[in-house]
């Protein structure tokens, strides 16, 4: 139970929007101007949807051109990337660099993150589970939160499903969450969040990703930037992750994942 609940808060930790389909450089400020347009926007949307039943375009022709996925299905596949490739197990360093404001205190931390096919995540910190997530724990969290299609959009010339992600429970509906994932081969391009802190203060997320090639055939991360703003658009920090050092399909077991988490309760590293 202790890494499930690490799972459920990573799920929801990051920034904000989604426009329309034919959006390609007409991106909002982050922060808070980003969450009055997004609210807007989704106002409009019912209207929208409203004037679709009354006979322009119906809700379920709106479906049908999405396809038979469902956002299930996309955040699943979202899981399986590295699968999808041949991927059955690797290992890689982070290099995690966070600066907080503009020009502030720098900071830097090093940690390991291995995959095993079909869906399984470990972070290591100093040898110490600090994050975990499978496919059964992502079966349980997708239960407890509410998950809409929004408009797709393009980021970095890549068309994207956007998927809305909202907990059902009371305290924390607040808290939304955006998942951009690549259309053609379900890679996670960028990742927004707001998030109440116990002040009920709004604090806003966007993480980016870049991707490159390994051994000649694999399309992995490189890098991951995070900006985390406030509701006036001020920078409270920022953190740059660089991943290096990929060892792919080298046999890793589940026997490696058990031993590395036998001493630990899952309610403790799922964030």
């Amino acid at each position: 139970m202790r890494l499930f609940s690490i799972a459920i808060a990573t799920l929801f930790f990051i920034s904000i929007c989604a426009l329309s389909v034919n959006a390609e450089s007409k991106r909002i400020p982050r922060g808070m101007s980003g969450y009055k347009y997004k609210e807007a926007r989704e106002k409009d949307k019912v209207k929208e949807d409203k004037e679709k039943e009354e006979g322009k375009e119906t809700k379920e022709a709106k479906e049908e051109q999405k396809g038979p996925l469902t956002p299930q299905d996309v955040l699943k596949l979202m899981l399986r990337y590295e699968y999808s490739q041949g991927i059955l197990d690797y290992s890689v360093d982070v290099i995690e660099v966070t600066e907080k404001g503009k020009g502030g205190k720098t900071e830097s931390i090093e940690k390991e993150i291995y995959f095993l096919a079909t869906s399984r995540f470990l972070t290591l910190k100093d040898e110490i589970p600090i994050y975990y997530i499978d496919e059964y724990l992502f079966e349980k969290i997708m239960k407890q939160v509410s998950i809409d299609f929004m408009d797709d959009e393009k980021i970095n010339e890549m068309y994207c499903y956007v998927i809305r992600m909202k907990p059902l429970e009371k305290p924390f509906e607040k808290n939304v969450k955006y998942y951009y994932v690549a259309k053609d081969d379900y890679r996670k391009i960028r990742i927004e969040s707001t998030r109440h802190n116990a002040q009920d203060v709004v604090i806003y997320n966007v993480t980016d990703f870049q991707y490159r090639q390994v051994d000649g055939r694999y399309t992995v991360p490189l890098r991951s930037e995070s900006r985390i703003y406030d509701q006036r658009d001020f920078l409270l920090q920022s953190t740059t992750a660089t991943f290096m050092n990929w060892k792919i399909n080298t046999g890793l077991t589940s026997a490696f994942f058990d031993e590395k988490l036998k001493d630990y309760k899952l309610y403790d590293i799922v964030k």
